[in-house]
């Protein structure tokens, strides 16, 4: 079958744009009724971060990737790679430091959490994940609530989440007119997907338009 230029295009409606994104911490409470790992020692400052700063501050990730992880099997002829599961990849977060540095303390408090440096052990798992980090997908026109807040089209929710690596931050006396960035890397269990239907099927294109007929008068 022969090209069509205007079949591609009726196809290439709309596209996702990876600006349209934030994400949540969600916890289950701990003795304190606050969602925080359960053996962190936080302040007031961490709470804030942990319910609403890192929505409005964590300004680059990427989606959640995973790989199969396979074992090779020979009997006769080529190999096989026989799948046994999934290998879940860290997920990487850039985030805006705030005026006062709380933000990379906050992670280092966690980090601290897990394996602190005076002993050789780490904490019970269970008190030192967060239940789940969700990462929401806006699309350009997004719909809202009746609370006016914007509805996603997908969350991916990341499952048992805990900080990996925190890297060092570049200080720099020439530096003027910029901002501190702290990045992350977060690991965690596996992740899920929710979709919603509000939006319909963004794969299906809009039927083009059918030109009108043009009438002649005599």
């Amino acid at each position: 079958m022969a090209f069509n230029i205007t079949e591609f295009r009726n196809h290439f409606l709309t596209f996702a744009q990876p600006n349209h994104f934030d994400m949540v911490f969600v916890g289950g409470e701990n003795s304190a009724g606050v969602g925080l790992p359960k053996a962190m020692h936080y302040n007031e400052g961490d709470e804030y971060f942990f319910n609403r700063g890192i929505k409005h501050r964590a300004f680059s990730t990427q989606l959640p990737g995973r790989t199969l992880d396979v074992v090779e099997r020979k009997y006769s002829g080529p190999t096989r790679l026989v799948p046994t599961g999934y290998v879940y990849q860290a997920l990487p977060i850039s985030i805006y430091e705030n005026h006062a540095n709380n933000v990379k303390p906050f992670f280092d408090r966690w980090m601290e959490t897990i394996s602190s440096h005076d002993y050789w052990y780490t904490k019970y798992y269970d008190d030192i994940i967060v239940a789940e980090l969700r990462l929401h997908l806006y699309p350009k026109n997004a719909m809202g609530d009746s609370a006016k807040d914007a509805l996603p089209i997908k969350t991916y929710i990341l499952k048992e989440v805990y900080p990996i690596s925190v890297n060092a931050v570049q200080l720099d006396w020439n530096t003027t007119n910029a901002m501190t960035i702290i990045n992350v890397e977060l690991q965690y269990h596996h992740w899920e997907r929710a979709e919603y239907t509000q939006y319909g099927d963004s794969f299906t294109p809009s039927p083009p338009e059918k030109p009108k007929q043009q009438t002649r008068t005599i």
